[in-house]
Formats: C-alpha cells, structure tokens, sequence
C-alpha cells in the first residue's frame, strides 16, 4: 500500500509544507473528497488555511503525476479527489447529498475474482461507484 514517505519520493521535487499537509490530509480520508472539504480537513487537523487557488494547484500536480483518482458524480460539477493505491475501493455515492461511503461486500468481491479468473484476466486495481440515495436524504 502506497505511503506518505513513498508518495512524497515519487513527486521528485521539494514538496512544501502545504502540500505536504494537503498529502497528508489525503490518507486521512477514507472516502473521495472534495477540494472545499480538504481544505476544510487540513485547516482542522493541521491548523493551516490553505487557499481555494492553491488547493486546487497541489491537486491539480497530483494528478498530472497520476496520483490521484478524479472521481465526478453525474449531473454535478464538483470534483473529489483520492490518492492512488494498492487499495481496490467502492463507494455508495448519494445523488442528493453528494456523500460517498465506502464498503466491502464479499459476495461482490468473490464473483469479481470468479469472472477474472474465467478470463484470464489479472485485475490490479478496482473501482466501483454505485449511485443511489443515502437513508438520510431518503428519510
């Protein structure tokens, strides 16, 4: 699984502290997030603002030395973000809330492994975003 010291040698240039926070703030999160609520993130566990314009900068860096993962939800403009690992992810996506919650279904994960092995095929890294209505906004 990638790490923040193994991550931060790939970047290949001195990293600032801000973006070393905004890295940081990256693994903390298990679930896709947005720039806004990154930002949100590192200002409340780091104790640092980091500016809208500079956030989007350090991630926009990121993902041109594909690190991250750019997820969109359909109909909306807001992109959230995630960093690449070894790590295979779901995630229920609310439609109304914009909220992702990830989870592991077993059952889902072993017909994945039977259908892969009936195609020869070595799977290295899945992603898989249902869309729905969380029980909160379906309340």
């Amino acid at each position: 699984m990638l790490s923040y010291d193994s991550l931060v040698k790939k970047l290949d240039f001195k990293v600032s502290t801000k973006q070393s926070l905004v890295i940081k703030a990256l693994f903390l999160t298990q679930n896709p997030i947005s720039a806004k609520g990154l930002k949100k993130l590192v200002k409340i566990n780091f104790n640092t603002d980091v500016s809208l314009p500079t956030m989007y900068k350090i991630l926009q860096t990121l993902e041109n030395l594909q690190m991250l993962y750019i997820l969109h939800i359909k109909h909306k403009k807001t992109k959230y973000y995630q960093l690449k690992s070894t790590k295979s992810y779901s995630h229920l996506v609310c439609e109304v809330c914009q909220k992702f919650t990830s989870f592991l279904d077993k059952d889902l994960n072993e017909e994945l492994k039977l259908s892969l092995c009936k195609e020869n095929f070595i799977l290295l890294n899945h992603r898989i975003l249902l869309y729905g209505v969380c029980k909160e906004c379906n309340g």
